[in-house]
């Protein structure tokens, strides 16, 4: 949350941007603005707004405000977070996650367990979208964590980009490294065959998942697959609802 003096500047900011952008405003409606932005960095909000001035033809809007400040828009999209939750299923695999993406697969993780990804799916879908919300609305930015998979090659990879991206910092990840001298050794011993094959299939197996849900043509089988599993679950419930309406007729 910004100071009195962070508010101040951001309303100045605000009242200088509209200006310069041709556009009418008054102070109860830059203090509206200003209430909704307090929750974000100014230097992040100050930058938002030099973007706003270079690339908006038109009014500028809270809404174009907030989606060029980079903590708003910290929490993956949910096909994403689908993604990375379902790699986690791989022992192997070590992903970084957040609080909402682990809770929204533990919802989906018993549908998943039953054969059902596209349950799973809708199900992972909803609990994250809302956890999402209840997060930005509490003002809460995602807390990175990581989920250590068995192969230590792997892990040096997923927690070297983590620390690049700014989602887990240089201390925190030391403690979820071996020391250099142990994977070293680890790495030295050549893989066996049997090794080979299965990272092989899981990298393959991860490629194909990751396109699938993260394409275009995927993302309209998934509504068709999802439209259809509504159907069937309306049409199993109708069934039960006649059923019960006949033995009460009995």
């Amino acid at each position: 949350m910004l100071t009195a003096d962070g508010q101040d500047r951001l309303f100045e900011l605000l009242g200088a941007t509209m200006e310069v952008m041709g556009q009418e405003y008054t102070p109860a409606a830059l203090l509206l603005m200003v209430s909704d932005l307090s929750a974000y960095p100014l230097n992040e909000t100050q930058h938002a707004l030099a973007r706003c001035r270079s690339e908006i033809k038109g009014r500028l809007t809270l809404a174009s405000i907030v989606e060029r400040i980079p903590s708003a828009n910290a929490h993956l999209p949910a096909a994403e977070a689908w993604a990375l939750a379902l790699s986690g299923q791989d022992e192997s695999e070590t992903i970084i996650w957040n609080g909402e993406v682990a809770g929204a697969m533990a919802d989906a993780r018993p549908i998943l367990a039953l054969g059902d990804k596209v349950g799973a799916r809708m199900a992972f879908m909803s609990s994250y979208e809302r956890r999402v919300e209840q997060a930005k609305a509490e003002g809460r930015q995602p807390n990175w964590t990581a989920s250590l998979g068995s192969d230590p090659a792997r892990r040096q990879d997923v927690i070297e980009q983590a620390v690049e991206q700014g989602r887990i910092a240089p201390e925190q990840a030391k403690g979820l490294l071996p020391s250099p001298d142990r994977l070293e050794a680890k790495l030295a011993l050549p893989p066996s065959p049997e090794e080979q094959e299965r990272r092989r299939r899981n990298a393959n197996r991860m490629i194909h998942e990751m396109r699938r849900v993260l394409s275009s043509d995927s993302r309209s089988d998934l509504i068709a697959q999802e439209r259809k599993h509504e159907r069937e679950q309306q049409e199993q419930r109708r069934q039960q609802l006649l059923a019960q309406a006949e033995g009460a007729n009995q």
